[in-house]
């Protein structure tokens, strides 16, 4: 099967050839005709925060089916907040 590669990923599969990224998931989905492979895949990230760890406020961020994306964060006291949708 042909195929073609979407050139602004190009760096994540070749270190995926490398072993430098895990593989994750891959489904292939179809639209109008056309055919997609999509992969997920992991690598690790430089950290760039000049805050140190302990200072940082965490949020979670859950992309989900009954809704696009769930965002929720600490308050003051450090408790999570109402998810916001």
């Amino acid at each position: 099967m042909p195929a073609q590669l979407n050139l602004e990923q190009r760096d994540w599969l070749e270190a995926l050839h490398a072993g430098d990224v895990t593989m994750g998931e891959s489904r292939p989905s179809e639209s109008d005709g056309t055919w997609y492979l999509h992969v997920t895949a992991t690598r690790d990230g430089e950290e760039r925060s000049e805050v140190p760890a302990e200072e940082r406020t965490l949020i979670g961020v859950d992309i989900g089916e009954a809704s696009l994306v769930t965002v929720c964060h600490p308050d003051d006291d450090g408790s999570p907040t109402a998810p916001e949708l």
